[in-house]
């Protein structure tokens, strides 16, 4: 009988540490699970941060494309005006007798060297200023 119960004892000693031990698995999953929750929401949240990210990149992609294509006509069309205010120039100079050019008179050269910065409006009024100036010496020096 003594050995039956030292059995009896071994056994419900062994079952108490297989319910602290079942215990604390059980612990250890819920917080595992928990973990697992939380993640699944960052990577559902990264998700969207990324597909927002692919749609900005796409905008900005064609508004680049657009502002491309935008600089290129309109540096067209500064260089006509540079070119046409040469064009008037030389013909002004051709046409003019020959003097000298006093501190007051600045004298336009040809922008053939000069390359324009990159800013759209900039250049149009520039060249209309430099072009408007160019006639207004032509009217006086006639």
């Amino acid at each position: 009988m003594q050995v039956t119960q030292a059995l009896y004892v071994i056994l419900l000693v062994l079952l108490a540490i297989a319910i602290v031990y079942a215990m604390i698995l059980n612990y250890r999953l819920s917080v595992f699970q928990d973990t697992k929750r939380e993640i699944l929401k960052t990577v559902q949240n990264f998700r969207l941060i990324v597909e927002d990210a692919e749609h900005s990149l796409t905008q900005m992609q064609k508004n680049i494309d657009l502002t491309a294509t935008q600089l290129q006509r309109e540096m067209k069309k500064a260089v006509l005006l540079r070119d046409d205010l040469a064009l008037l120039l030389d013909t002004a100079r051709q046409g003019s007798s020959p003097r000298q050019e006093t501190e007051d008179q600045p004298v336009f050269e040809p922008m053939a060297r000069h390359t324009p910065e990159p800013a759209v409006d900039v250049y149009q009024s520039e060249a209309e200023k430099q072009l408007q100036d160019a006639l207004k010496r032509l009217k006086r020096s006639a």
